[in-house]
């Protein structure tokens, strides 16, 4: 599963390297059913203390000490660590834009953070911090709350530029209100010298804020630009197959987006636009053996008035530095072919050129290498 990757040895630890990701099986005695799954410079860190905990910062250990194991999520955060070259990976691609609104959200002095999230019969959210020495613990904790309680207001601003697409647009008039009512429900308050903000919301809270969250960042102002009236195929009669949907005309463009998401985006266009239930699905394992993430960024994106097939090809494009899509080393195609959940429903298929070969599929004419 993991690609054959290339042991390494760190010490008298190995560790295992693949094109993208690298890997680590501590002792099954020291702990069972249990590896890890990172950038090769942390996996080989991990190794070098043969998978043992790792020292904290003095103020890390401290919120650490106070974590509760019950909880069902807890992060521990190092603000400092966020903000410089260190971090600057953990903000690529859509995420790139929640750099500065967590860098003001956080504020200053902060040296280190916990959050921990609780799904019961209610959501329960709670936030430890530790400041610099010269920030009173109870001053920490509201003045983070008073910039929450600015967050609606600006997202209401946000969201006049953003326009959000269709399939998330009626929540995302609901998003403010969820926030002023985490910020009404939130209270503060100091215990062992740390500032303390948390929160008991109703059940599906937890899900919404996230939702909301993760459908903030996949969605770019004026990313997306889908034509008004996309024209239909030569033939008339309407959209009824795919592959009547790859011939319809439309306008496509964004700034950056995750391969992922513009592949769901652009289904979701001419799904619209047709009212055909036209699909397209990413095959990650396939992906995953050519070493190429389905997160992958993609930037600078347009066509004009072009056909959905011509979209996906220069979409798959974007993966590979290969001259054309029928040259051989370009690895990520798109091809026609029975859902892999529904074998009785044709859709658009996102693989690799060796994996479509293995698996028999057709491959659409610009794909096919001249000289086949």
């Amino acid at each position: 599963k993991w690609g054959n990757p290339a042991a390494a040895q760190e010490g008298t630890a190995t560790y295992y390297t693949g094109p993208v990701w690298s890997y680590y099986i501590p002792s099954a005695a020291d702990q069972p059913n249990t590896f890890l799954m990172a950038e090769a410079r942390d996996v080989k860190e991990v190794a070098k203390v043969s998978g043992g905990p790792p020292p904290l910062f003095r103020d890390m250990e401290r919120l650490r000490r106070a974590t509760d194991g019950d909880r069902h999520f807890t992060m521990l955060l190092y603000p400092p660590f966020l903000f410089n070259d260190d971090g600057e990976p953990l903000f690529a691609a859509e995420r790139a834009k929640t750099r500065q609104p967590i860098s003001w959200l956080l504020g200053d002095g902060l040296q280190a953070a916990s959050v921990s999230l609780h799904f019961s019969g209610e959501t329960y959210l709670e936030m430890r911090m530790l400041g610099s020495l010269d920030k009173e613990p109870f001053k920490l904790a509201s003045e983070l709350r008073d910039r929450m309680n600015q967050i609606p207001s600006s997202l209401e601003d946000y969201f006049i530029l953003l326009t959000p697409p269709p399939y998330w647009k009626k929540l995302s008039f609901r998003v403010p209100s969820m926030i002023n009512t985490l910020h009404a429900n939130m209270r503060v308050g100091v215990e062992s010298d740390q500032a303390i903000l948390n929160a008991v919301l109703p059940p599906a809270a937890g899900h919404n804020l996230v939702l909301g969250g993760e459908l903030l960042m996949a969605s770019t102002p004026g990313a997306v630009v889908a034509s008004a009236g996309p024209q239909a195929p030569a033939g008339g009669g309407g959209v009824k197959s795919v592959e009547d949907a790859l011939q319809v005309k439309t306008t496509y463009s964004f700034d950056q987006q995750s391969l992922e998401f513009a592949m769901r985006d652009l289904a979701a266009d001419v799904k619209d636009s047709t009212k055909f239930d036209f699909a397209i699905k990413i095959i990650g394992p396939d992906l995953e053996k050519d070493g190429i993430t389905r997160n992958m960024s993609v930037r600078d994106f347009k066509q004009t008035d072009a056909t959905v097939a011509d979209i996906l090809t220069a979409l798959v494009m974007k993966t590979s530095t290969a001259k054309g899509p029928s040259e051989p080393d370009h690895k990520l195609v798109w091809v026609i072919a029975a859902d892999p959940e529904n074998p009785t429903k044709q859709i658009i298929l996102i693989t690799t050129r060796a994996a479509a070969a293995l698996k028999k599929y057709v491959l659409p004419a610009p794909f096919v290498p001249k000289n086949a």
